[in-house]
Parts: C-alpha cells; structure tokens; sequence
C-alpha cells in the first residue's frame, strides 16, 4: 500500500501552485495538535531530529490515501495528509511516509 502513495515537492512561492490549489479546493484544513496528537508529534519528532523549522500540517478529508510536502525553503513549508492515510496507516508506516 505504502508504494502506492505519492509524495510531492512543489514550489510555494507560485501562488497558481495546481497542488496548493487542489488542495484548496478539496478543503484542506490546518491540523492541530489537540485534533490529531500523533501526526503532530511525529512530525515534530522528524524535523527536530534534522534541526528543521516545524512546517504547517493541514489535512484533507479524503478517502484516498495521500501525503505531500511543499514549500519553498525549511521556513516556508508545508505538509499535508488525507484522512485516508491516516485511517490505513499504523504509528511506524506514517512516520516512515512522512520521514525523509
């Protein structure tokens, strides 16, 4: 299943971005701490590990199983998780989809 998830680097800076606009359109919402512990521990654990800034985690209400990363330096970044992935995929496949 893992294999069939695709991750995406994509410019931040260009505000036409497809991914960002898709995203957008599908209604990605912030994700928060209180709403979704695990993904933002795991995230938070990835990038001090790597001594990176925390990006903003949004997530999007799809079935379909999906993770991707976008953003033009460490500073400006963003990641981004569907419900679907969140609802397939244990502790240790989610940090292996959102490790580097």
């Amino acid at each position: 299943m893992i294999n069939r998830l695709r991750l995406f680097n994509v410019n931040l800076n260009n505000t036409n971005n497809p991914f960002l606009l898709k995203a957008r359109r599908l209604g990605s919402k912030p994700l928060t701490e209180d709403e979704h512990p695990e993904v933002y521990q795991i995230v938070e654990k990835l990038t001090s590990n790597a001594k990176l800034p925390m990006p903003k985690l949004y997530i999007t209400p799809s079935p379909q199983p999906n993770a991707f990363a976008t953003g033009r330096n460490p500073n400006h970044s963003a990641v981004a998780v569907t419900e679907g992935l969140l609802t397939i995929l244990n502790r240790e496949e989610l940090e292996g989809v959102l490790g580097p």
